[in-house]
């Protein structure tokens, strides 16, 4: 009788575990279109218009995943499991959509590349970045495919990625201490400050003009 009670504690166990994987599984999957979206300014950038496609796809598999998943746990019964991976996935697939991912990527790469950003800033106040706008061979890097930057007036604007819009969006150094207020009005852009002087711009729209 205790040899059965131990199967039946053992055979729970492993139907526990099951569970606990194909929840891991499911999740992992929603991670993997988190990803696909904090790094799309990357994947834009190498991909352009087929990043619609890589989202596509990451969808996708996230939600085949998602109803295999809930469907054996259903069929096995284990109702609980199945009403938490449907509730998990509901969840996940609303934070995605909500989230702004440009936001977490311009701070978090200039975070990553700030000695570089504070080197390319101290040449710009100084005169000292070549006047093609050519950086240095070291800090090309932070230039979408190694483009040149943008001079101005002690002011450099560092092309990260050419958006669906058709413009250039990316790191812009000595915009004016308002620029947060100022963008969408004067430029036709988003834009926020990271510090040392750097800030996000990102197109909005194309202005229109007229015929």
């Amino acid at each position: 009788m205790g040899s059965l009670e131990d199967h039946e504690v053992l055979a729970s166990r492993k139907r526990r575990w099951a569970t606990v994987g194909l929840l891991v599984a499911v999740s992992l999957t929603w991670e993997m279109v988190a990803v696909t979206h904090l790094f799309g300014i990357w994947v834009w950038s190498h991909l352009g218009h087929w990043t619609r496609g890589a989202y596509g796809l990451a969808w996708l598999v996230a939600a085949t995943v998602t109803a295999l998943v809930a469907v054996r746990l259903g069929r096995t019964r284990r109702f609980v499991g199945a009403g938490m991976v449907v509730a998990l996935s509901a969840v996940s697939a609303l934070t995605i959509a909500q989230i702004d991912w440009t936001r977490p990527f311009a701070y978090g790469y200039y975070r990553i590349h700030r000695s570089d950003f504070l080197a390319v800033a101290a040449l710009a106040r100084t005169g000292q970045l070549d006047p093609t706008g050519h950086p240095a061979a070291e800090l090309q890097h932070l230039a979408v495919n190694g483009d040149p930057f943008t001079l101005g007036s002690h002011a450099v604007f560092v092309p990260t990625w050419t958006g669906p819009a058709g413009g250039p969006t990316g790191y812009a150094y000595g915009l004016p201490a308002d620029a947060d207020m100022d963008c969408r009005s004067r430029w036709n852009v988003r834009c926020w400050t990271l510090g040392d002087g750097w800030s996000w711009m990102e197109i909005v729209a194309i202005p229109q003009t007229a015929p």
